[in-house]
């Protein structure tokens, strides 16, 4: 090794070192090199510095260099306090001791924990990977936007917030809430408080899975193409798709199916509800109607699968179920458009068949407007219609606004042509006599019989509506139509009931009068009354009883029937001694028809024969009777062309019992 001796530092430039360790001092510009003859720093080490770790110390208040590499084998380095400036690169592992503040490029192992404060924990890129837990104490934030975090509200509960305001939260119960903080649903999607507590439905024990909630409208929305379906699916432990709403984008069709997916109701594309069918009839009413709501059944003889059944339950009130038929010639309702002053159709129930190519119209009910509608007044009749074998129904009975039944017709006669009696409440009109006869018929099997009942209440009079004496109840009235002249029903008999007395609680006196209308006047007269008392009066003209006439001659016993009449005219010449026996000629006897007590008289004029022709005994019902004569019994007089008037009085006294007196008084020419 070679020295060089200089008289000061200044001159000291040659250097120090063999074989590249030189030691190079400028005293000039006090630079020390090692390894270098032009020291660009106080110090500059130009060749690797090696320590064995226990051999010595390197203290100074900084170390700084580049371009190179500072290294350290088997070694500590200890500082009380430094800094390094600029970039520390560690290629193996760096084991931190107390450290505060660790800026690091790689993986950064803590021994016990990893504490995030100020500023918060800042990766700005590469993935972070965490083998244990991740203790946060409130929330992340994302960099720059403080708006943004993901933050732990609660014990067991997280949120997501975006622009400082909760989006999303899962509470302790699994529960997860879209602008909810207090999800009561497994899903819980909020827009506003609906103002109920959601995810209790009533009926549902278990509570519902997911909620949508709004203090407006909610919607959930399914988007596909326009030649795909969407669906709803309900499921169970026996199929995942048992029932289901599909929404058919080819058709524009929505339908419901059940029990195993097979569909029972559809809307089509025209707003068409369809249930049994999955197409719209377009034959009804002669190929002319389309029906919006249709059931269809083919289940053969179950008929109950195209029925409507409206039932209503109610415990308090006598409501029930309604079905409403609405029109209006406007465009909304309350536009205030008028119906037609009359005629306007408000509804209608049609009945129809198949004739094999289209459903006809064979019977209908229909409702128009019969009068002038207006504020709350809407007058209106029912129609009733039936077909006879034509292509529409022709109108079979009418119920007008006022009430009135007309059938077979389309109005009412009115005042001047129904007599006295106005318009009729019950009115048939008719070509065919057949309908216009009204028939009521008993099949029972007991003894009770129909009744047609006339009835009469004087409304808010005194006792609750109570009839007074001479009140009419009731009349039938026999009309004729006047024809030329006179185009009216004029009433030319009547049948009138009224009451007789002073009616009181269970007391109603009556009478029958009998009217008729004599020729050549418009005015009826009473002509027969029968009074409560069971007496005939007669008003005025006289009583004309029919007589029945016989050819038959009288000889032995000879049958006399009561209701053939009770005045008998034998116009041939008796040839003997005769006996009557009166009975009915209708099968009954006259003991089964009068009761005890009551009587009869019958009249029989006789022509006589010349000997042995007269009739002193009489029988009742084949049972012989012996009569009390007055003026005694007739006998024999003779006498061809003369008259007996025989005159007998007969009374019931008892079972089979009869009591007679008789007369008989002779005519001779």
């Amino acid at each position: 090794m070679a020295i060089t001796q200089a008289t000061s530092l200044a001159d000291f430039s040659t250097g120090i070192g063999t074989a590249g360790a030189v030691l190079q001092v400028d005293n000039v510009d006090g630079q020390v090199g090692i390894g270098t003859t032009d020291p660009q720093g106080t110090l500059q080490v130009g060749i690797a510095i090696t320590m064995d770790g226990t051999a010595g110390v390197i203290t100074a208040s900084s170390f700084s260099g580049s371009g190179g590499n500072l290294s350290f084998t088997g070694a500590d380095i200890s500082a009380a306090t430094g800094t390094f400036t600029g970039n520390v690169s560690v290629g193996g592992t760096l084991t931190y001791e107390d450290v505060t503040n660790i800026d690091a490029v790689g993986i950064v192992t803590a021994r016990t924990g990893l504490e995030v404060t100020a500023n918060g924990l800042v990766i700005n890129a590469g993935v972070s990977t965490f083998a244990a837990d991740l203790s946060i104490a409130d929330k992340i934030i994302h960099t720059g936007d403080t708006n943004t975090a993901i933050r732990f509200p609660a014990a067991d509960t997280f949120s997501v917030e975006t622009s400082g305001s909760e989006r999303l939260r899962v509470n302790s119960s699994g529960n997860i809430g879209i602008n909810s903080t207090t999800p009561r649903s497994k899903l819980h999607v909020a827009n506003g408080n609906s103002g109920f507590n959601p995810g209790n439905p009533t009926g549902l024990g278990a509570g519902a899975v997911a909620s949508l909630e709004s203090n407006s409208d909610v919607a959930l929305q399914f988007l596909t193409s326009t030649t795909t379906d969407n669906f709803i699916y309900f499921g169970d432990t026996d199929s995942a798709t048992t029932g289901s709403i599909q929404y058919d984008h080819n058709t524009n069709a929505l339908s419901f199916n059940v029990n195993g997916g097979t569909e029972r109701l559809r809307i089509d594309s025209s707003g068409r509800l369809l249930v049994g069918s999955t197409s719209a009839r377009a034959n009804f009413n002669n190929a002319t109607r389309t029906a919006y709501l249709q059931l269809e059944g083919t289940s053969g003889t179950n008929i109950d699968s195209s029925s409507i059944a409206l039932i209503y339950n109610q415990d308090s009130t006598g409501n029930a179920s309604n079905i409403y038929f609405g029109k209006t010639r406007g465009s909304s309702d309350g536009d205030n458009t008028a119906l037609n002053a009359t005629g306007d159709r408000l509804g209608n129930i049609s009945f129809q068949g198949n004739d094999g190519t289209q459903f006809v119209d064979a019977a209908h009910i229909r409702a128009f407007t019969d009068g002038t509608p207006g504020a709350d007044d809407m007058p209106a009749r029912l129609v009733f219609s039936t077909n006879s074998g034509t292509t529409s129904p022709t109108e079979r009975l009418r119920i007008d606004s006022g009430g009135r039944v007309i059938i077979g017709g389309t109005s009412n006669s009115g005042s001047s042509s129904v007599g006295s009696y106005g318009n009729a409440g019950l009115q048939l009109n008719s070509t065919t006599a057949a309908l216009t006869n009204i028939n009521l018929i008993n099949r029972n099997g007991s003894g009770t019989t129909h009744a047609l009942v006339f009835a009469k209440a004087r409304d808010g009079g005194a006792n609750g509506g109570r009839v007074q004496e001479d009140d009419d109840f009731g009349a039938i009235s026999f009309q004729g139509f006047g024809g030329t002249g006179d185009a009216n029903y004029r009433a030319g008999a009547e049948i009138r009931g009224a009451s007789d007395g002073t009616p009181g609680s269970s007391d109603m006196p009556g009478r029958l009068e009998f009217w008729t209308c004599p020729d050549g006047t418009a005015s009826m007269s009473e002509r027969l009354r029968i009074d409560s008392r069971g007496s005939f009066q007669f008003s005025n003209g006289f009583m004309n009883e029919t007589v029945n006439i016989n050819t038959t001659a009288r000889n032995g016993t000879q049958a006399v029937n009561l209701d053939d009449g009770m005045v008998h005219y034998f116009q041939s010449s008796s040839t003997g001694t005769w006996k009557p026996n009166f009975t009915m000629s209708s099968g009954n006897d006259i003991n089964a028809t009068i009761a005890t007590g009551d009587t009869f008289s019958v009249t029989m004029i006789v022509n006589k024969g010349n000997t042995a022709h007269f009739a002193n005994a009489i029988q009742v019902d084949g049972s012989d009777v012996t009569p009390d004569w007055s003026g005694g019994a007739p006998t024999d007089g003779g006498g061809n062309n003369t008259w007996d008037i025989y005159h007998y009085t007969i009374i019931k006294t008892g079972d089979d019992t009869f009591k007679c007196w008789a007369s008989v008084s002779t005519y001779e020419p």
